[in-house]
């Protein structure tokens, strides 16, 4: 199942999220607000964050390909995660 959500203002990422590699905050803050596509099955641990009580989901590849064309990155070839501090989630 996919559901909409829409990405966090910068204040509520956590420090992990606000840093991967080769991001700046202000290509960061280019993505805030912007709708995307979570797959709901996808729900696990972040890996980074060794404590399992912190949920990411995958995008769907549609908004995988919006959000870094957007903070002007290339387009990964795997899937890619977002944590809950990322999300605005109801």
């Amino acid at each position: 199942m996919i559901t909409k959500v829409r990405i966090a203002p910068l204040e509520k990422w956590c420090e992990i999220a606000k840093s991967p590699k080769g991001t700046t905050l202000e290509r960061a803050s280019r993505i805030v607000g912007m709708e995307v596509e979570i797959y709901t099955e996808s729900l696990g641990p972040h890996p980074k964050h060794g404590d399992d009580s912190v949920k990411t989901w995958i995008i769907t590849e549609e908004s995988k390909r919006r959000i870094f064309e957007a903070a002007g990155k290339r387009v990964p070839a795997a899937s890619y995660k977002f944590c809950e501090h990322m999300l605005e989630m109801d």
